[in-house]
């Protein structure tokens, strides 16, 4: 079953979280640009695997 294009939604909300990472870590996310080392993000295991799945 395919859906229509018309069908598909038309916006997508973003939390406010999703908003920050996307400012703080904009460089990161679109300029390949690095993190610090000594950035807090750092401290979470998985903390450059979620930025990367942004």
């Amino acid at each position: 079953m395919s859906a229509k294009f018309e069908e598909m939604p038309r916006r997508i909300f973003l939390d406010s979280s999703t908003l920050q990472a996307l400012q703080d870590y904009g460089g990161f996310l679109y300029e390949n640009e690095p993190i610090d080392i000594s950035d807090p993000l750092h401290r979470d295991p998985r903390g450059i695997a979620k930025l990367e799945a942004l």
